[in-house]
């Protein structure tokens, strides 16, 4: 497997570290990208975003009620300018397995029924707790530009992907009221994530990589909610015939788990590290705005969850494996990931060529052309446009190939993998075409390293 080459010691973390003045990219690279480090960073960052412009009115009267909070949602104009938008709303008060309940709705109607319940005391209002997740806003208003994404940010392979092969991204806004949450969990593939608060406080509850086993309990169920616990002579909660807290019988272990809370105010921009788990919990009425994303550091942390969902699979089914020969089993076990995940191999390969092809591209580009310009670039597909950053906004090119080689060596190297991936491409291109990309990146990796 691939060994991740910096070795952090995630226990002596006691407290996320508050950046004032935002970092440059390659003191980020240093302290957060390579040792996979969490940083929470000043409103100076999102100052001249629109979205902290326009979705937001001053409100004293919420600052009484929630402390810090100077401003509040501009109600009135997000539905005179997004009030049509379908947009998927959870309803928190209802756990559906490791989710929510969610449906889907108008964004006028989303906001009608938040100002009810943000308007009612807890003791008048038996409302839903309706929390607005996972609204692909750049996609529905692409002329709008609410936010940039910041530079230190703007090397994400996983956007590049899938806006230049797909139809999909990994851009969203979140609004909800106060007490909405989002249960306990790790973001798609172990990606990274950032997370920018235009108004409202959120606290994190962030639990280090290398933790997982005390989440789960003897039959592999997640816990759903971190605040709730029971002592073993009480039974936990049911609503809905679903657990609501922690049972020290089925986590025996939870309370050994690290974990560290941090706040974050409006303005703040929060980097959550691949594999890093956690729950959020809104304070007052919040919006933000989240990417999801990763790059050259993430890829192991991404390789590895992917043959980790592989193997819950593979367990899951394994009373089949005997009535099958090897490849339907290998098939069967890729259609089951692919549902459950997101992603299979093919989806792996195909992400891992596209940003493979395009930096091979640029290093020709650069070392044979002699064109050593610092610009960024900008590709484009269906609708969306996607800015590939300048070699300034990305690691050394040596780390870069590093981490590719020994990653593809390793997935290709995997039983039935090659194989595999020639039957699913073979109307599409040859078997030198397929792993031609290899040849290209170990060339290239031998002549940095020298």
């Amino acid at each position: 497997m691939v060994i991740k080459d910096i070795i952090t010691n995630y226990a002596a973390i006691k407290e996320i570290k508050y950046l004032k003045t935002p970092p440059s990219y390659n003191e980020f690279l240093e302290n957060h990208l390579f040792p996979n480090v969490p940083v929470l960073i000043g409103p100076e960052l999102t100052a001249s975003w629109r979205a902290r412009k326009e979705w937001v009115v001053e409100d004293k009267e919420n600052e009484k009620k929630h402390g810090s909070q100077k401003s509040r949602p501009n109600f009135e104009f997000l539905i005179s300018k997004f009030g049509d938008a379908e947009v998927c709303v959870a309803d928190c008060s209802q756990r559906y397995f490791t989710d929510q309940v969610r449906t889907t709705m108008l964004f006028k109607d989303f906001i009608v029924r938040w100002r009810e319940t943000s308007s009612s005391s807890d003791s008048e209002t038996k409302n839903p707790l309706l929390y607005l997740k996972d609204w692909h806003f750049v996609k529905a208003f692409p002329e709008y530009n609410a936010y940039e994404i910041p530079s230190i940010f703007k090397d994400d392979w996983m956007n590049e992907f899938w806006l230049s092969h797909t139809n999909d991204d990994y851009r969203f806004v979140y609004m909800g009221g106060d007490q909405t949450f989002t249960p306990f969990h790790c973001d798609v593939y172990h990606s990274c994530s950032w997370s920018s608060n235009i108004c409202g406080t959120k606290k994190w509850t962030l639990f280090p990589p290398g933790q997982e086993s005390l989440f789960k309990d003897n039959l592999g169920n997640m816990i759903y909610d971190v605040r709730h616990h029971v002592d073993e002579d009480q039974d936990p909660e049911i609503n809905n015939g679903e657990k609501d807290t922690i049972s020290k019988n089925q986590f025996p272990n939870f309370k050994k788990a690290h974990r560290i809370i941090v706040y974050q105010n409006a303005g703040e921009t929060l980097f959550v590290p691949s594999s890093w788990y956690h729950m959020v919990e809104n304070i007052g009425d919040c919006i933000s705005i989240n990417h999801n994303w990763a790059q050259s550091t993430a890829l192991p942390f991404l390789y590895e969850s992917l043959n980790t969902d592989l193997a819950e699979v593979e367990n899951a089914i394994r009373d089949l494996k005997s009535e099958m020969d090897e490849l339907e089993f290998v098939g069967t076990c890729q259609r089951l990931l692919l549902t459950n995940s997101g992603w299979d191999w093919v989806v792996f390969w195909r992400l891992i060529s596209c940003v493979s092809f395009r930096l091979v591209k640029n290093y020709y580009d650069i070392h044979e052309k002699n064109n050593k310009e610092d610009t960024a670039t900008t590709i484009h597909h269906h609708n969306q446009s996607w800015e590939i950053p300048p070699p300034s906004l990305q690691p050394p090119l040596v780390l870069i190939f590093q981490i590719l080689h020994n990653v593809i060596h390793d997935y290709l190297d995997q039983p039935f993998v090659k194989q595999y991936l020639i039957e699913q491409f073979k109307s599409e291109q040859s078997e030198e075409k397929i792993f031609g990309i290899l040849h290209e990146i170990d060339k290239i990796y031998s002549k940095l390293k020298q």
